[in-house]
Order: structure tokens, then sequence, then C-alpha cells
């Protein structure tokens, strides 16, 4: 059962890398193995996304909802969680907290932890999870550089 969690702080602004992480139709464009993503279903705080993964042979597409939940100037973090609705996975979650810790910076929670429904899945993609949560976590904050500036 793989599962991540880190804790670090960016040059960028908590709603501004809120922003990045809810725009999941652009991840094809910048995060490795994306190959696509669509949304199925819109709400006003959350929305439903289909999302195709690939890495070399492999390619599947699982859906997830995402919840929003949009911070405010007294303190409360802007927060992103992410659960399985169907897919490859016996279960999936995807939790962003981003907070705001001075001037245009901000500190990030990210957790990512998730169980494939098959063990050949498991066994063939679990021993490259740590590489791939390192190369996600730098590709957004790649992006934010690319399309905010870097500070």
């Amino acid at each position: 059962m793989p599962a991540h969690f880190d804790k670090y702080n960016s040059t960028h602004k908590a709603e501004e890398l809120f922003n990045i992480v809810a725009d999941v139709e652009k991840y094809p464009e910048f995060l490795p193995w994306v190959g696509a993503c669509r949304i199925v279903e819109r709400g006003e705080d959350f929305f439903i996304a289909d999302m195709m993964v690939k890495f070399k042979s492999f390619s599947h597409k699982y859906t997830s909802r995402v919840d929003m939940v949009r911070g405010n100037l007294t303190g409360n973090p802007w927060k992103i969680n992410v659960g399985l609705v169907r897919g490859p996975f016996k279960y999936l979650r995807t939790n962003w907290v981003f907070r705001d810790i001075e001037a245009g910076k901000s500190e990030i929670e990210f957790e990512l932890d998730f169980k494939f429904e098959s063990m050949i899945f498991e066994k063939m993609l679990g021993f490259l999870f740590e590489k791939a949560v390192l190369k996600m976590t730098d590709a957004f904050e790649k992006r934010a550089d690319e399309l905010l500036g870097k500070n």
C-alpha cells in the first residue's frame, strides 16, 4: 500500500497554487504520465473527472471526485480532497492543503494514498511510487513558476 505525505514551502501564494492543482484539464500539459483528463460533472465546490494514466505499456482510466474548500483572509487554508469514484484501485485518496505563511509564500501539505485492485498492477507500479510522487510535486511547482513567474 503506497502512501506518501510531504510538507514543503513554495514561493507562490496559497490561492495561486490551489487554482493550478484544481485545473485538472491542464494536467496532460505538464504532469508526467497523465495522458488525458476531462471533467464529466461540475458543482459549485466539487467536480468529477476522468483521468487517463499512461506509463510505458500501462494505460488505465480512473474517475475521481474532487472536493474544493476555498481559504479566506482569516487564516482558513485552501484544500483539495480527491477520492476514487471508479478505476483500477481499491482506494485512492489525495489531499492538498495550502496555507499562506508570509507575503507571497505558502506552505503545502500533500498526501497521497492508494492501493491497486490488482496485485499485478501493485507489483508493477508500486516500486515506482516514490519517484512518481516526487516528479509530480516538482511538476506542480515548475508549472506555478511558468504561469506566475519565479519569486
